[in-house]
């Protein structure tokens, strides 16, 4: 961080005539305000382009203390000044796109000036001098310059993409593919997609933010996130194969993504194809690995039970098999003293409900139609 050795000469007149010799483009705000003890007050840049910006506060009591820190919006500190003077700055260089937030706080009442500037005050031009001047007994500023766009501590690209593969295994994912984009405004990339599977898509950049969209192959939109950040993640389970494509929009001063994606590891039992099969997959992609309870054959107006007893919660999910595919059923959930607790009919080929601890009572009821179907569960 630069030093900057502050006199009694440091005055908000001094810094008004420095200032207004200055580019209107270089001063991005000039304030001063009272703060009490331990009061605080902040303020927000949003770099347009790739720059350096510095905060520079003194305090009119000479013997109060002013402390600076400048953090990204996420609360990772980037540059902090906690010297016991009545003077601070803080400094930072990044990448456009890139949010600072920056607190001054106080030790004690006094009036605070500030001034938020692009590029100031190192390497010093000639209005470089001139406010230098009004922080120190030499004119000029003692330090070298900080690299340009190094990146924010915290968690890396690299550091991040780990985090989401590991949630993504965990919940059965395999890895898939892996591919850097160039970023002009956006970055495509096609993936063949088998249908009744289940994918997961994650994209970050070194600095700036991303979005995603992953467009069906007849063109249309089939999921999206646009939160704006230096991540972007979806998920899709398509219903029948085909290309789809996924588009990385630049949100922010990004020229490279890392683009990763799983794809669910789909071991349906072997009775099950076609539409039953896409929907063992995507209970399993909601719901963890599923279990199966049992198998039944039901007619209209039949009903079959199964008994669980433990503890914990469970999802419980039947599935007709492809003769029973265009039933309809109904699952329900019995208590010991025979009273319902819970049922759910079939919608969208899966009926599927909820239960916690104890012993319970499962029963299947086709209401209309005739065939086999597969009771399972997941725990939660």
């Amino acid at each position: 961080m630069v030093a900057l050795g502050i006199s009694a000469r440091a005055d908000a007149s001094c810094i008004d005539d420095a200032l207004a010799t200055l580019d209107e483009a270089v001063v991005l705000s000039r304030d001063r305000t009272f703060l009490l003890t331990d009061d605080v007050t902040t303020g927000t840049l949003v770099l347009e382009e790739p720059r350096c910006v510095t905060v520079l506060a003194t305090a009119t009591n000479e013997r109060a203390t002013v402390n600076a820190v400048l953090r990204t919006e996420t609360g990772i500190d980037l540059s902090r000044d906690t010297s016991a003077t009545r003077h601070a700055e803080v400094r930072f260089c990044g990448a456009a796109g890139l949010s600072l937030h920056w607190t001054l706080r106080t030790d004690a009442p006094t009036e605070v000036d500030y001034v938020a500037l692009a590029g100031a005050p190192s390497p010093l031009p000639d209005w470089g001098r001139s406010l230098g001047a009004c922080f120190s007994s030499t004119p000029g500023v003692r330090g070298t310059e900080p690299d340009v766009g190094r990146p924010p501590a915290g968690p890396t690209l690299e550091g991040r993409a780990t985090f989401f593969a590991e949630s993504a295994e965990a919940a059965g994912y395999e890895e898939w593919e892996s591919v850097a984009l160039a970023i002009r405004e956006t970055g495509n990339h096609a993936f063949n997609l088998e249908g009744g599977t289940c994918y997961r898509f994650w994209a970050g950049a070194e600095v700036g933010a991303v979005n995603l969209v992953l467009v069906a192959p007849d063109g249309a939109e089939r999921i999206a996130d646009r939160r704006r950040a230096v991540d972007a993640a979806v998920g899709y389970c398509p219903e029948v194969s085909g290309s789809f494509t996924l588009i990385v929009h630049d949100e922010g001063g990004t020229t490279e993504a890392r683009v990763r994606s799983w794809r669910q590891r789909v071991d349906p039992p072997s009775d099950l194809r076609g539409p039953p099969a896409r929907a063992w997959a995507e209970s399993e992609a909601r719901n963890g690995p599923l279990e199966v309870l049992a198998r039944f054959h039901l007619a209209t107006g039949e009903a079959l039970s199964v008994t669980r007893e433990g503890e914990g919660c469970r999802t419980v999910v039947a599935i007709p098999n492809e003769d029973a595919w265009r039933s309809r059923l109904e699952l329900q959930l019995i208590r010991e003293d025979g009273s319902l607790a819970a049922s759910a009919r079939r919608v969208a080929g899966v009926a599927r409900l909820q239960y916690c601890g104890g012993a319970h009572r499962l029963r299947v009821r086709m209401l209309r139609g005739r065939g086999h179907l597969i009771v399972a569960e997941a725990a939660q």
